[in-house]
């Protein structure tokens, strides 16, 4: 889906001033311009460092309420820097079963973090900013993209390529205890002749609803060999598990971010041990 379908979709765009870029909280705006500081620069890395900064400070252009078959308030925002963004402000926020309300922008950046210290890479770049005076979570629009279920009867859907990935979301989910995922969030970008894809909507994770993954599941079967390698990378290094505890701390209740660790361990055991995920521990996973 471009920003021109989009924008002749919905309608309620918003007219007048709107207020400059400004950050909450004095360790999420250090935190959005040194996310990858320490880490191997390589294109990639670099590309979302600067849609980060984009996200950050850019100026708004305009901003247009997406109200067709969404729960919650999101917006399509146009900054002047050329960079879109979803943003979905706190105060839009409809009550969600099991989950606090008004934390669920938080989740969205929660759940990038996770994606961007593990170097899952499929999460887009999210932020927490202010945005004419309403405080919500930021996410880069990534245009020219298909939601999977227009892609799932295709014959491209069954390659290896698209099949690990959904393993990796698959695995990711249940690291994140995601709750909320669907053939409508997960979109696909077109590159080279094959898709990638991303996950979007990741608010409904860190807590203790039942889990949902409508893409199908993927119990006993053999795993990507880099997806065991991002869990057991988190499991030893010591400055990166500190690292991403300190930054869900600020976002997540203490519980949330323990059970979250503790997934990470008991889900890096089972695939160290059976290269799988076998669906005789899916409860004793799910119920942490």
């Amino acid at each position: 889906m471009n920003l021109e379908s989009l924008l002749n979709i919905f309608g309620n765009q918003k007219e007048g001033e709107f207020e400059p870029s400004v950050n909450e909280g004095s360790s999420e705006k250090k935190n959005h311009s040194d996310d990858h500081k320490n880490e191997i620069q390589n294109p990639q890395k670099e590309k979302e460092k600067q849609a980060l900064l984009n996200l950050q400070n850019g100026v708004v252009k305009s901003m247009v309420e997406l109200d067709e078959g969404t729960v919650n308030s999101v917006f399509l925002v146009e900054f002047t820097n050329g960079t879109s963004g979803i943003f979905k402000p706190a105060s839009g926020e409809s009550a969600m079963r099991k989950i606090e309300h008004g934390t669920l922008f938080k989740r969205e950046r929660a759940a990038y973090l996770v994606n961007a210290e593990m170097n899952f890479g499929f999460v887009p770049p999210t932020i927490i900013r202010k945005i004419n005076g309403q405080i919500g979570s930021l996410q880069l629009f990534i245009p020219d993209t298909l939601p999977y279920y227009e892609i799932r009867r295709e014959e491209i859907s069954r390659k290896e390529h698209i099949q690990n990935q959904l393993k990796t979301f698959w695995v990711y989910d249940l690291l994140i205890h995601n709750s909320d995922r669907h053939m409508g969030n997960i979109l696909c970008e077109k590159v080279d002749g094959n898709f990638n894809l991303h996950a979007i909507d990741n608010a409904a994770s860190f807590c203790k609803s039942e889990l949902r993954f409508d893409v199908g599941n993927f119990f006993d079967q053999e795993l990507p060999e880099d997806l065991g390698e991002k869990i057991s990378n988190l499991r030893k290094n010591q400055l990166l598990r500190e690292k991403l505890r300190a930054l869900l701390l600020e976002l997540l209740n203490k519980k949330e971010v323990e059970a979250f660790f503790a997934r990470v361990n008991l889900i890096g055991d089972t695939i160290d041990e059976c290269n799988s995920i076998p669906r005789s521990r899916y409860d004793t996973i799910t119920n942490i």
